[in-house]
């Protein structure tokens, strides 16, 4: 693999958002699909991971109170197990700065956002009778400086 070849995350024109959609939800397995009109008033970055200038993947993401959320998340089946979805992680990590961040998984994909650095906040029982578990994760807070003084 050459440096040109490697995968890149870069955020999508919000014209080209649908069509983003469209593929996620297409590689999205049995999670819940989105629908983009749904979203229209929380105005969601989508964020795409292109390989040799393909997409294989993305993430989309929203602002929510106190936090940003990724509503969506998938891999193209092809292209999973290389890394690309914890390159996403990492990248909404990255943009959502000093906000948390949190998303929703089911029961196949928990262990991953786990693994990746995502810590359980609760579960919520889909209509379906599934369960939809929530998970946050959020940049680390530099360590205080044992000898600086109190309230700094």
């Amino acid at each position: 693999m050459t440096v040109t070849d490697a995968p890149q995350v870069s955020q999508v024109a919000p014209e080209q958002t649908d069509l983003v959609i469209d593929k996620l939800n297409a590689w999205r397995d049995e999670m819940p699909a989105i629908d983009p009109n749904a979203l229209m008033d929380k105005q969601p970055q989508a964020f795409a991971v292109t390989l040799d200038g393909r997409v294989v993947g993305g993430y989309l993401m929203i602002h929510i109170p106190m936090a940003n959320e990724i509503v969506l998340l998938a891999i193209d089946p092809a292209y999973r197990r290389r890394g690309l979805g914890r390159m996403c992680c990492m990248d909404a990590l990255f943009r959502s700065g000093k906000r948390p961040l949190v998303l929703t998984a089911n029961d196949a994909s928990v262990g991953f956002a786990r693994t990746v650095g995502f810590k359980l906040v609760g579960k919520r029982k889909q209509a379906d009778g599934s369960i939809l578990t929530r998970l946050g994760w959020h940049a680390p807070r530099p360590k205080s400086d044992p000898n600086a003084p109190p309230g700094c």
